[in-house]
């Protein structure tokens, strides 16, 4: 194994992850550049969703090294399966933009390589750009990241420095070493084979697997026997016999449904006793992963449900960012998801139409309530509307322990939000002489919309962010309902604070600009607790029957004028609006 070495590519989103990759891989003559940002979604939105893996040969001094190249996502929505890589791989390359230093993410994954013991080299990539600012970001990597080391300069656009960059990883990344030989090994990906089940995408890191060998997923008990195996060459899979250290492979375990298995895991057998520390690491940083955002994700024909439940499955299997629960049902046409932010729901949005032809509908998700009824019974209420068939004696509202990491420049900015937001700060701390710690207390319904894309606003980017579920808190909080010319629009029901003015405004101008003008008057009221607060009329059209008469007798005039006023009493009484699906999801979408 000595002529293994495993690395990825680390850095902030646009300072030239996938670019340097291809340079590496086109100055090793490996002719697999083209391997890298494969997908249309990725080349459309330019940017790296999935990493990949990438094998190559490259000569040093009359050796021929086996080098793994791994280019990650630097985008935040798709950091969460970066912990595995640093599981798989024994060095890192930190890549700094010159005309931008250093950034947020710089920050983050340099401090969780550390975590993992992963073997750093700083390279400093856009030498070439008149923007470049060489010095300073080199006084900024020891300041900030206290890297005493000389960084490597490089312009991955030019191929400028890539000799220096594949020797300084031949010679300072160590090669794998063998502690125990008990089997342990990395889910890479996995995806859905209609003839195989669920196939999963390994790497060895210790022993060796074989056909009809029997593993398990870690702190999981339930065996799975390995049916087929096999590695995978030029995207074609090649099935042999037995998958050894540090080889990179595909397994068959006949496992059909994903149910509550988590893929985004580490595979043991059962006689597997030794497991090193970093591996009990990975599972902790996994299993404190949330969600940033929750969306319903509806369709319009009911008859779609089925296509899509058995869709957003098969995509779950390979997104491992995405939360899924069947039983988080939203009536009788979608699901409530879980996503990394923004740009996750776009491309899952997307993906759902291109693989799947399904054209869905995101709207803003409600949390789960507690309410003690006058009973003395306490009910969770996932379901607003089921909310008049309780004597409710008081509302409690779930309340996340979140923590906020930042530079001292955004605390004020970060702290003001979170007033906004109703927190309460519960803790600070410094870390060092840049970051800053603070622990706040946030009602979950407001941060699990766009909490952190605001956060990420303010700060440049500079934050990290993550929550868990704390308690539920006695709150005053109100039941918002919609009625338009009388009528109860049960999809715009909402629980509000006593702040709800505002939001009362931002909802019936939505309205009234969703809702097109008929031959009578649509009258909108808003409803806190059964009372109105707010109400507004979009007027009526009107047609002017009278210019068909020139002159003539006054009498003609006021006739139709009377059978008119007569026509439009009756519509006010019998005119129906018709509030389609469209117009919800355009009020309420995310």
């Amino acid at each position: 194994m000595k002529n293994i070495r495993n690395f990825c590519i680390i850095s902030h989103i646009d300072h030239g992850k996938s670019t340097l990759s291809k340079s590496i891989l086109k100055f090793s003559n490996s002719n697999l550049e083209n391997n890298i940002d494969n997908t249309e979604l990725e080349k459309e939105k330019e940017i790296t969703i999935k990493s990949k893996n990438i094998n190559f040969k490259y000569k040093l001094n009359d050796y021929i090294y086996n080098l793994n190249l791994i280019d990650t996502p630097g985008h935040t929505d798709f950091l969460n399966e970066i912990y595995k890589y640093f599981l798989v791989c024994e060095g890192a390359i930190l890549l700094i933009d010159s005309t931008k230093s250093i950034e947020s993410q710089t920050l983050y994954l340099y401090n969780n390589a550390i975590k993992y013991n992963v073997k750093i080299i700083t390279v400093i990539n856009k030498i070439d750009s008149i923007n470049s600012d060489i010095n300073n970001t080199k006084k900024e990597i020891i300041d900030i990241l206290n890297i005493k080391n000389e960084p490597i300069l490089v312009s991955a656009k030019y191929s400028i420095g890539i000799d220096e960059l594949l020797n300084n990883i031949i010679n300072k990344i160590p090669y794998p070493k063998k502690i125990y030989n008990d089997f342990i090994a990395i889910i890479i990906d996995s995806w859905f084979d209609k003839y195989l089940g669920i196939l999963l995408l390994i790497k060895i890191k210790q022993g060796k697997l074989t056909k009809k060998d029997t593993i398990k997923f870690f702190k999981d008990d339930k065996l799975y026997k390995v049916n087929k195996l096999g590695i995978i060459n030029n995207n074609i899979k090649i099935e042999c016999d037995e998958l050894l250290d540090e080889d990179i492979g595909w397994i068959s375990c006949s496992i059909k449904e994903k149910d509550n298995i988590n893929f985004n895991n580490i595979l043991i057998s059962n006689k597997t006793k030794n497991i090193p520390k970093k591996y009990y690491n990975f599972i902790e940083d996994i299993d404190n992963t949330f969600p940033k955002i929750y969306a319903n994700i509806i369709v319009d024909n009911i008859n779609e449900y089925n296509i899509l439940y058995n869709s957003i499955k098969k995509i779950s299997i390979n997104d491992t960012s995405l939360y899924f629960d069947k039983n988080l049902k939203i009536s009788k046409n979608g699901f409530k998801c879980g996503f990394s932010g923004t740009l996750h729901i776009e491309i899952f949005k997307e993906r759902l139409k291109r693989e799947f032809n399904i054209n869905i509908k995101i709207v803003k998700s409600n949390v789960l309530y507690e309410i003690l009824t006058k009973e003395e019974k306490i009910i969770k209420l996932s379901n607003i509307n089921d909310i008049n068939n309780f004597n409710i004696k008081e509302f409690r509202e779930p309340i996340c322990k979140c923590i906020i990491i930042t530079i001292y420049k955004y605390i004020n900015n970060i702290n003001k939000l979170c007033f906004i937001k109703r927190g309460k700060l519960i803790y600070s701390r410094n870390i060092n002489i840049n970051f800053i710690e603070l622990i706040y207390d946030i009602p979950m319904s407001e941060i699990i919309y766009n909490f952190f894309d605001e956060l990420k606003s303010i700060s440049k980017g500079y934050v990290f962010f993550n929550y868990n579920f704390k308690y539920f808190k006695k709150t005053e909080l109100f039941l918002l309902e919609v009625l338009i010319n009388n009528k109860k629009i049960n999809e715009l029901t909402f629980i509000v604070n006593k702040n709800y003015n505002i939001f009362c405004e931002n909802l019936i101008n939505k309205i009234k600009k969703n809702i097109c003008r008929k031959q009578f008057d649509i009258k909108i009221q808003i409803l806190i607790n059964k009372n109105i607060v707010k109400k507004c009329i979009i007027k009526r059209f009107r047609k002017d029957v009278i210019s068909k008469c020139y002159g003539g007798d006054i009498n003609r005039k006021k006739k139709l004028l009377k059978n008119q006023k007569i026509k439009k009493k009756y519509m006010n009484k019998t005119g129906l609006v018709n509030i389609t699906s469209n117009d919800i999801y355009s009020i309420i979408k995310i």
